[in-house]
C-alpha cells in the first residue's frame, strides 16, 4: 500500500464533480464537556522539530506493517498498530520523552473508500449530530466501521491507566498522515478533540484533501482542544480537491511551501486580521490535462468513449500528480531547506 497512490486515486475521482447527498442522522453524546477556551493553543504554531517527526512517520508508514517494524523511529513507543481489509493502517505509540500520544495513518488504497465520494453527517452510523457538519463519505464510513472505536479505547487507556501519574493534559495528542491519510488523520482528531476535551489535539497532514463542508470545517474551528495544520507542498492537486464547487472546503492553517519560501496562512481563507490564501493557490497548474483525462475516463466508464489513447492520456494526468503529491518531495524539501534555514523556509507568523 502507497499513502500518495491512495490520495491520488481519491484526487483523480474527485475531480469528477460528484454531488453532496443527505442522509438521515442521530444525536450523539460527548463523553466529556467542559467551558474551557485555549485560543492560545490553536494558533500555536508546531515547532519544526515536531513536523518533521509527524512527516517522517507518515512516509514510512507505507512500509510499516507491524509494531515491531525497524522503519518506526526509536522515539517513538509503538503500542498497537491496526490493519483493515477495508480501510487504512495506523499505528499508535508515545514519545515519552516528549510526552506525546501519536496515531500516524497510512493512505487508503481500497477503491471502494476511495469512489465513494458523496457526504454524509461527520461521525458513526446511529449515533450523529448534524451540528458537526458532513464529510466524504467513504472516509467517514472507513473509519467509524469499527476502526475508531479501537482507536478511542486505547488512547483513553493510555492517557488514564498506563500514565495515571500524570494529568491528562500532560500528554498531547498527535495525528498525523499523508494524502488521504491526512483526511482519515482530520476525522479522528475532531472526533477525539470533541470526546476527550480536556485533551489537546494537534492533527498535522501532509498533502490532504479535502473531506468535508463549510459546517464541518466552522464546528472544527470552534474546538478550543483542536488544532489542524496542513502542510501543502508546492502545487500538489491532492489539497486542491474534490472541487471547491461541490460544497468542499478545508479547516485548519495552512503551511504552504514554495521554492521561495514558506508561508502560514489562518484558516485557509483568512479572518481577525490575517490573509487568506489567494485566489492563485486554488488553481491548479496542471489542470487542463488532469481534467481532460477524467474526462475522457468517465465517458470511457459509462461508453461514450474507448480505446488506449485514453487509458494514456488519463495515465499522463495520473503521473503529473504522483510527481508533485509524493511525500518524497515533502521530506526533501523539509530536511533539505526547512530544517536548514528555518527563517525562510518554515513559518513563525500567520501573513498579515
Amino acid at each position: 500500500m502507497s499513502s500518495y497512490v491512495g490520495g491520488l486515486s481519491v484526487v483523480t475521482l474527485l475531480y469528477l464533480g460528484f454531488t453532496l447527498l443527505p442522509e438521515d442522522t442521530h444525536q450523539t453524546k460527548t463523553l466529556f464537556r467542559t467551558d474551557a477556551s485555549n485560543t492560545y493553543f490553536k494558533v500555536n504554531i508546531p515547532d519544526l522539530t515536531r513536523v518533521h517527526q509527524m512527516l517522517d512517520l507518515s512516509h514510512n508508514m507505507n512500509n510499516i506493517k507491524s509494531v515491531f517494524s525497524p522503519l518506526i523511529p526509536e522515539y517513538i513507543n509503538p503500542i498497537l498498530f491496526l490493519q483493515t481489509g477495508h480501510a487504512s493502517e495506523v499505528l499508535i505509540g508515545t514519545n515519552d520523552e516528549e510526552e506525546y500520544l501519536l496515531i500516524a495513518f497510512e493512505g487508503s488504497d481500497d477503491w471502494m473508500v476511495n469512489f465513494d465520494l458523496t457526504t454524509e453527517v461527520f461521525g458513526p452510523v446511529g449515533g450523529k449530530d448534524r451540528s458537526t457538519g458532513r464529510v466524504h463519505k467513504g472516509y467517514n464510513r472507513a473509519l467509524f466501521n469499527g476502526m475508531y472505536g479501537q482507536i478511542e479505547k486505547l488512547v483513553r487507556n493510555t492517557l488514564e491507566t498506563r500514565y495515571s501519574g500524570y494529568s491528562r493534559n500532560n500528554y498531547d495528542i498527535y495525528v498525523t498522515g499523508h494524502g488521504s491519510g491526512g483526511a482519515m488523520s482530520v476525522l479522528t482528531g475532531a472526533m477525539l478533540a470533541k470526546n476527550l476535551v480536556n485533551s489537546e489535539v494537534s492533527v498535522i497532514t501532509f498533502g490532504q484533501p479535502r473531506l468535508g463542508n463549510k459546517d464541518f470545517t466552522q464546528w472544527t474551528n470552534s474546538l478550543s482542544n483542536f488544532a489542524l495544520w496542513r502542510v501543502v507542498y508546492k502545487d500538489d492537486p491532492v489539497p486542491r480537491s474534490p472541487n471547491r464547487n461541490l460544497g468542499y472546503t478545508h479547516t485548519g492553517h495552512l503551511i504552504q511551501l514554495e521554492d521561495d519560501g514558506a508561508t502560514l496562512y489562518y484558516q485557509q481563507k483568512g479572518g481577525g486580521g490575517y490573509i487568506g490564501a489567494p485566489e492563485s493557490w486554488y488553481l491548479n497548474k496542471k489542470g487542463p490535462i488532469v481534467n481532460a483525462a477524467n474526462s475522457l475516463f468517465l465517458r470511457h466508464v459509462y461508453g461514450a468513449a474507448s480505446g488506449l489513447g485514453i487509458f494514456s492520456l488519463w495515465t499522463e494526468g495520473q503521473d503529473l500528480m504522483m510527481k508533485t503529491h509524493m511525500s518524497e518531495n515533502y521530506i526533501r524539501y523539509i530536511e533539505e531547506k526547512s530544517l536548514n534555514l528555518p527563517s525562510l523556509y518554515y513559518v513563525s507568523h500567520f501573513v498579515t
